[in-house]
């Protein structure tokens, strides 16, 4: 099988090395990884201006782009194959609730569900090392028949690893997750009269212990896989409402 690998942390990132060593032990491995860190670009792409790929080895491209970019030339050719699957991660801690509109390795994984690959981000829990890369890389391998067999051409498969994992893998809805009073903006005027700000935050937890939650079943050792639409929804009751506002409009109601 041909997989295209991917992140949002840079072509340099040991989560990504990680999964392409396991992956490679059995199927041919290619990447597309920015030259930097894109932590949280979202699915921005590069407009007006061009996107660099330098070779860094037969298989292996680094990116002036996004995550999204690096799929989406990719796929245009920047990268000789034709993937059968495109895999973007592994993160540096979690991807889930509502971050994942924040997520660049979310969305480099969407990119590649939009043209039809299979496509899937993962991420391994913590804030800082070590990261259980290897256990996430080792889930992916053996799953990963059974992890494509699961995709449409609607979804990505938003997987992430627990720190300490119990070995157990159950599909989970969005948390909603909130920062509350821990998200603040430090602010500094050196100077030069420009100003710095530096945005900080810790998650705060959100539901009961009963949540079938990304979340909450991190938190018990659960590996999460979550099938999420790579299509922007319209909010049903909203609708139905405006639809009643427009009917009156027209009829004079």
């Amino acid at each position: 099988m041909n997989i295209l690998l991917t992140n949002d942390d840079g072509i340099d990132s040991e989560g990504l090395h990680v999964l392409a060593e396991t992956l490679r032990k059995e199927h041919a491995v290619w990447i597309a990884a920015p030259d930097t860190e894109r932590s949280a670009s979202s699915h921005a792409i590069t407009i007006r201006k061009p996107v660099v790929f330098t070779a860094v080895d037969e298989k292996t491209f680094s990116c002036s782009g996004t995550p999204a970019d690096c799929i989406l030339f990719a796929l245009q050719g920047a990268v000789p194959v034709s993937p059968d699957i495109v895999i973007s991660g592994i993160n540096k801690g979690n991807n889930i609730g509502n971050d994942i509109v924040y997520s660049g390795t979310v969305a480099a994984a969407r990119e590649g569900a939009y043209t039809g690959i299979p496509s899937i981000a993962v991420s391994a829990s913590g804030f800082a090392p070590p990261f259980p890369f290897s256990q996430a890389a080792d889930f992916i391998l053996r799953h990963l028949n059974a992890l494509i067999s699961l995709w449409n051409e609607e979804i990505i498969l938003n997987i992430n690893v627990p720190e300490k994992s119990n070995g157990m893998w159950e599909t989970a809805s969005l948390s909603s997750l909130s920062y509350g009073n821990t998200l603040h903006v430090i602010k500094s005027e050196p100077e030069t009269g420009s100003v710095t700000y530096l945005l900080k935050g810790e998650v705060e937890r959100i539901g009961s212990a009963h949540d079938e939650t990304d979340f909450v079943k991190l938190q018990k050792g659960i590996i999460t896989v979550s099938p999420v639409s790579i299509y922007p929804s319209c909010h049903e009751k909203s609708m139905q409402k405006l639809d009643k506002h427009l009917v009156s409009r027209v009829t004079g109601i």
